[in-house]
């Protein structure tokens, strides 16, 4: 309950109190209901765009600048040094000898001299004993196969035949001979090493070989498209450079077949495309390797390299930087 007061003034000294209590507040009404929304007035039409103005004439090219003066030539840098004089290169062979020339025309005949006077004739001497009969000779005959007609001294070379057959001159090669091998050849050669067969330059298979000292090169090849290895590829390093990823493909047995431990070396040079290794038929030749993918490995980053090598038939391990 709330109490109220008024004081009213009703002389400079007199004042009338009066005071009333509230009585208690009345129930508030319930909230009348919401008034319709209005509609949404129509949008106002868009003013017209005013006319461009003409473009202003273009202002005169300028006056061209002088040309500045060219500036002084820089000093001449020092010479570097010369570098280390690579290694002699190992000697080519001999090339085969030339055909011989046409023998010249011959010469004329000069002036036969004055012939001199007869001597005179000295007295016979006496007839000697007959010596015992002499061997034969052992000096090459004038032509083999070939004797002299007529001749009455066994100790010429004109006397005796000589065979035609069997004899190894330059006109007649070894290869008159019957086959020889490996074997029976290094019978016969006092200074010989190791065992086995006549090993020749190109391609050899050559069984535990101990060698002392070796420079052993190989030929580098620089690839600007996927690339198939093939026969005669054995130990040489291979660059990859391309815009796409491409691969290096290894070939099966059948249509190359390297021998186990023939190593192939790749390495990616430049280029944006990502070089992978991987075989040509993966149903047939199986590629191991510590890439994300075993069979298709990728070389890693730009100037990375890897080696493949070939562990048993139709069979592949990749080691090297990878991704």
């Amino acid at each position: 309950m709330t109490t109220y007061v008024v004081i009213e003034s009703i002389t400079p000294n007199q004042s009338i109190v009066f005071s009333a209590d509230q009585g208690p507040q009345g129930a508030v009404g319930a909230t009348g209901p919401t008034g319709p929304v209005g509609t949404t007035g129509t949008t106002g039409a868009t003013g017209v765009t005013g006319a461009t103005g003409v473009t202003g004439a273009t202002g005169p090219t300028g006056p061209v600048g002088a040309t500045g003066t060219t500036g002084a030539t820089g000093v001449t840098g020092a010479t570097g040094v010369t570098g280390a004089t690579g290694t002699t290169g190992a000697t080519g062979t001999t090339g085969a000898t030339g055909v011989t020339g046409a023998t010249g025309p011959v010469g004329a005949t000069g002036p036969t001299g004055v012939t001199g006077a007869i001597g005179a004739t000295g007295p016979v001497g006496a007839t000697g004993a007959t010596g015992p009969a002499v061997s034969l000779s052992t000096v090459f005959p004038v032509a083999l196969g070939t004797a002299s007609a007529g001749v009455a001294t066994l100790g010429s070379k004109d006397d005796h035949v000589h065979p035609t057959t069997g004899v190894g001159l330059t006109a007649n090669p070894l290869s008159q001979f019957t086959a020889t091998t490996s074997a029976q050849l290094a019978g016969i050669l006092t200074d010989k090493t190791g065992t086995g067969l006549l090993v020749f330059g190109t391609s050899p298979t050559i069984a535990t070989p101990v060698i002392s000292s070796p420079k052993i090169s190989s030929t580098y090849s620089a690839k600007t498209a996927a690339y198939t290895f093939i026969s005669g590829d054995e130990g040489n390093t291979f660059s990859m450079n391309n815009a796409a990823s491409v691969q290096f493909n290894i070939p099966t047995d059948s249509t190359f077949n390297f021998a186990v431990g023939t190593e192939l070396n790749v390495f990616w040079i430049t280029g944006v495309g990502q070089p992978t290794i991987g075989a040509v038929t993966p149903a047939t030749t199986t590629v191991i390797s510590t890439g994300a993918t075993s069979a298709t490995p990728k070389l890693r980053v730009a100037n990375s390299g890897a080696t493949c090598k070939k562990i048993a038939a139709d069979s592949w391990i990749i080691f090297g930087d990878l991704a």
